[in-house]
């Protein structure tokens, strides 16, 4: 009689689990292609098992949102093992560990929260999810209280056709995946504001900072910190709009935020910038400074109007007093006399929302270069806030298929993070993608927002 398929992936996790817990290092892509050959699996078999992941996951996600944290590591643990190499379930495991740790303040929760962390950017070096837990791991301390729960938790597998070579299929079951210096102009005078627009219930969930502060101590709490914006020579119409600059001094510690919005006033399209982040004490002195890409060639070029988010938390000073930024690199060229009109595009939510969060997304432009048998898909993407309330956090899920209606790869990037100011209502926010190594029977892409808040 032949096995059934669930006990095949019994048999599969127990001989992952053994093999795991039998030698130090983690499993490589060799590792688990030779179990699957000596256990005989199929295609069918690697299927079922990314299927058994998927679900494993799934659930993990309902019990993550609900703050169960054990049982959404419970149901991780053979997510992980059947793919090991899948930076979201990786994340998910950081993200329950983090919950866990916020409710019972055991230390070994917040270390494996860290060490899973690192452990995602050590898969995917540019996962923004990853460098935000970190950053509120340092940054919070012993008595606060946990973040409300979120809207809902990305669910991003990708899935493999059961036709494909056996060595493909255990592959995607493992693998889920010019500037110019310019001479500095007077600063211009940057105060940060409480963001207009946002209903009580949306505001962002930071705590109102001290307003008063005597410039020669260094107490502790929290400080609105000044900020001075020194633009290009050529550029001067660029704007930056800050909506929170905060110095957060603990007992050991201390921490500088920016969020913010680079507006381009200018008559040019804008490419590339970088800036100096300069820090300074009440009396001059410069106590710490660093370089920042504020546009990269990542990011969708902004056009008159147009609007770039950004924001980051950095060690700082207890005596911080002020902080300038000042343009270092700029790239633009003139703008078109007239830009192609954007398109509408639709989009899923894998969770519906509430009435007052609403979304409009236009497809801006896109590419699909080819290169030998397979292609790139860029595109660009305005997302406008529709609705009545501010987005804290928005998550949307890319995935691509064949005519077929076969899934051949999935990306899901932040909108919206907590480094970065909320989104507005009537605000709209770029997004570009690059999907790599498409194949060419690539037919369409679809949206779907997957966490929000």
């Amino acid at each position: 009689m032949s096995e059934r398929p669930d006990e095949t992936i019994e048999r599969y996790l127990s001989r992952l689990f053994a093999a795991r817990d039998q030698q130090p290092q983690p499993l490589s892509e060799a590792d688990l292609a030779a179990i699957a050959r000596d256990l005989g699996l199929t295609e069918t078999d690697l299927a079922t098992a990314q299927r058994v992941a998927r679900d494993h996951r799934t659930r993990a996600q309902g019990y993550l949102q609900h703050r169960r944290w054990d049982d959404a590591l419970a149901e991780l643990e053979p997510a992980a093992a059947l793919q090991p190499f899948e930076t979201e379930t990786i994340y998910l495991q950081a993200k329950a560990h983090a919950g866990r740790w916020r409710a019972h303040r055991q230390a070994v929760d917040r270390d494996r929260a860290r060490a899973l962390a690192k452990h995602c950017l050590a898969q995917q070096p540019d996962y923004a999810a990853a460098f935000q837990l970190l950053n509120d791991l340092d940054q919070l301390p012993v008595g606060r209280l946990a973040r409300a729960p979120r809207g809902a938790l990305v669910a991003g597998a990708i899935c493999v056709g059961v036709g494909v070579p056996l060595t493909a299929a255990i592959a995607s079951l493992l693998l889920w995946q010019r500037g110019v210096p310019t001479p500095v102009p007077a600063p211009v005078s940057v105060p940060p504001a409480t963001e207009p627009g946002i209903p009580d219930d949306a505001a962002a969930s930071e705590p109102e900072p001290e307003t008063e502060r005597d410039p020669d101590a260094a107490e502790e709490g929290e400080f609105t910190i000044p900020v001075e914006f020194v633009p290009p020579e050529d550029l001067p119409e660029l704007e930056l709009d800050v909506a929170l600059s905060r110095l957060r001094n603990l007992n050991s510690s201390s921490f500088y935020k920016l969020q913010a919005r680079l507006h381009n006033a200018s008559d040019s399209e804008l490419q590339r910038l970088s800036v100096q982040v300069e820090l300074f004490a009440a009396d001059g002195r410069r106590l710490d400074s660093n370089s920042r890409h504020l546009l990269m060639q990542s990011d969708s070029e902004l056009r008159p109007g147009d609007r770039q988010a950004f924001g980051w938390t950095q060690a700082g000073e207890p005596e911080l007093h002020r902080v300038r930024i000042v343009a270092q690199a700029a790239e633009a060229l003139p703008a078109a006399d007239d830009y192609a009109p954007s398109q509408p595009v639709s989009i899923n939510w894998q969770i519906e929302p509430p009435s007052e969060l609403q979304l409009a997304v236009r497809e801006r432009q896109v590419r699909r270069p080819e290169y030998g048998d397979s292609l790139h898909h860029i595109a660009e993407f305005e997302l406008t806030n529709t609705g009545g309330a501010a987005f804290k956090l928005l998550r949307v899920q890319i995935e691509y298929f064949d005519a077929t209606g076969r899934l051949l790869a999935s990306r899901a990037p932040f909108v919206v993070s907590s480094s970065k100011p909320p989104l507005l209502p009537d605000e709209t926010r770029l997004l570009k993608t690059t999907q790599t190594q498409l194949p060419l029977d690539f037919d369409r892409y679809e949206l779907t927002v997957v966490d929000w808040e």
